[in-house]
């Protein structure tokens, strides 16, 4: 049995593209007006062309002022509004800015320069101001806590990803849950690694745990010491400024090509202050062997299945563990041609 709002899921989604045409063809028509006030033919004063400038200002905005739409999670509702408030602080600007050039060409024509004056600088002052308002905004979501932009960026990119299903589906909405968490504990005085007792794979990407210090070695041989709160660091191995104090690894398993339904997934290290610098993509290790790694090693672990995602799972991703600077990036896939043989691979 279908419950009340399941059966009227497909209607709300009806209802809200007819919407959207309506607001189109509202503001194709407004847009219209200015055009035909533009092109009028020029009169004594031109005072026309200036008003048909702030119907077509008007119309090019006019999407600025509906409202978010019904039925939208907490967070994403609270990132559109946030964004509407700033966008029509500024549109009212610039609009203030397009009347007082309505009204310094009407001073003009009657001969009143100091007032024309006037009013022109203040237009001035009153677009720019709208200018600085659009552009401020960015700069200030990021004012607002983590949280707060986590929950919003997840939300968006799960509005993304309903809108690419059938439209009988259920709209996503929330965190998505993991399907594994394991939360740090002590390190362990054992050696451990991602293809058990062989340290090193040639040609491969491997995480390891010599019990001290937790090692990647990429593809080509070379061994990063990736910090550990409380741990010493081991001088021996190379160092990359990227590679920031662990404090958590992350799978994420998902559909590489939706139409063949390729399964892969990739390994995201988290510093302390839970923002990925480092990604490996496409491991040739399983998801027990990453667990392994980090229970010897004392951090904690989190899996999740963004299957469901498609083609958006990346996306999601990010939205889940935003980056800081730049990524350490690896890839687990076969060495290029010419240099399979230099590390023992064949050449096919």
């Amino acid at each position: 049995m279908y419950g009340t709002s399941t059966l009227l899921t497909p209607l709300k989604r009806r209802w809200r593209r007819f919407a959207r045409l309506r607001a189109l063809l509202l503001q194709g028509a407004v847009g219209l007006t200015g055009l035909l006030l533009i092109t009028l033919p020029p009169a004594a004063e031109r005072i026309w062309h200036d008003v048909g400038a702030t119907v077509l200002l008007a119309a090019v905005t006019l999407r600025v002022w509906r409202a978010p739409e019904e039925g939208l999670p907490d967070p994403l509702r609270f990132r559109r509004l946030h964004r509407a408030v700033c966008w029509r602080v500024g549109t009212a600007l610039l609009l203030g800015g397009t009347l007082a050039l309505v009204a310094n060409r009407w001073l003009l024509a009657r001969h009143e320069g100091g007032g024309a004056h006037t009013v022109a600088v203040l237009g001035g002052v009153s677009a720019g101001l709208g200018v600085l308002a659009a552009v401020v905004e960015r700069p200030l979501w990021r004012l607002w806590p983590t949280p707060v932009r986590r929950a919003a960026a997840t939300a968006e990119a799960l509005e993304k990803i309903s809108r690419n299903q059938p439209i009988t589906a259920r709209p996503l909405a929330g965190l998505p849950e993991p399907v594994l968490h394991r939360p740090a504990g002590t390190p362990s005085p054992h050696a451990c690694s991602t293809f058990g007792r062989k340290r090193d794979a040639v040609g491969r990407v491997v995480l390891r745990w010599d019990g001290r210090h937790l090692i990647v070695v990429d593809r080509y041989g070379t061994a990063y010491e990736v910090p550990i709160p409380g741990q010493p660091r081991d001088l021996a191995l190379a160092y990359d400024a990227r590679l920031r104090p662990l404090g958590e690894l992350v799978w994420c398993s998902y559909v590489w090509r939706p139409p063949y339904r390729v399964p892969r997934a990739t390994l995201l290290l988290l510093d302390t202050d839970g923002r990925c610098f480092a990604e490996l993509t496409g491991p040739r290790f399983g998801r027990q062997a990453a667990v392994a790694v980090a229970r010897a090693a004392g951090v904690a672990f989190t899996a999740h299945d963004l299957s469901f995602a498609g083609v958006g799972w990346e996306e999601l991703l990010k939205a889940l563990y935003p980056r800081r600077g730049r990524v350490f990036r690896l890839r687990d896939d076969r060495l290029p041609p010419d240099r399979r043989a230099a590390y023992g691979q064949p050449s096919r």
